[in-house]
């Protein structure tokens, strides 16, 4: 019994190695069929809907399947929101340089509010892929969503936030991993929590 239960578990193990490994090969294809630029946030959505799949436990639908059928799909839209992610991120880029030359009061003024706008980025990071793929929502309504939840639980992102840094982490000491697991391990670390937040959101809805 003890050498059965041993290697059903080292079987469990090894078939989500292969999980995580395959969907990250995946994803890495799929952004250079979209010669990387156009390919790139596509292949990220198309890997969440995955993981949420896994994260609903819906382990027996088609990796490939799922991937493919949201890429396809979201293409056009991916890219939209690919667009708007470099332009908020060349935007703050931009705002650090040009603070960097300032003095006085308006370099303080500027410092903040570029942070404030940094750390309402970061929550919008979090959020917004999980909400893309779990909600079926007008584009805007999209991120209009993603921050809101990501503001009404703040707890979420914290842990987010710590979970992501501690698979960074790992990633640092084990650079090895990140040719095969890096896309799709940091999208269920990210959509692990956000996924118990949709959760609440639609269990205050029900009572």
């Amino acid at each position: 019994m003890q050498i059965s239960w041993m290697s059903s578990k080292f079987y469990l193990t090894c078939e989500w190695i292969w999980r995580f490994a395959y969907l990250h090969l995946l994803w890495m294809f799929f952004s250079l069929i979209g010669l990387v630029v156009f390919g790139i946030t596509p292949a990220t959505i198309a890997v969440f809907a995955v993981v949420r799949k896994w994260r609903m436990k819906e382990h027996d639908q088609s990796i490939f399947s799922t991937f493919y059928q949201t890429y396809k799909k979201e293409f056009i839209k991916g890219n939209a929101l690919g667009a708007i992610l470099v332009t908020v991120s060349f935007f703050i880029y931009i705002n650090y340089l040009i603070i960097g030359t300032m003095t006085g009061i308006g370099s303080d003024l500027l410092f903040a509010g570029t942070t404030l706008i940094l750390i309402l980025f970061i929550i919008f990071l979090i959020f917004i892929f999980p909400v893309y793929v779990h909600y079926k929502l007008t584009f805007f309504q999209t991120m209009k969503t993603a921050l809101i939840i990501g503001l009404i639980h703040p707890h979420i992102t914290l842990i987010t936030i710590l979970l992501l840094s501690m698979t960074g982490g790992l990633f640092y000491f084990m650079p090895g991993l990140i040719p095969f697991f890096s896309s799709s391990m940091l999208a269920m670390c990210m959509m692990w929590f956000v996924y118990h937040a949709f959760l609440q959101i639609e269990k205050k809805q029900m009572n």
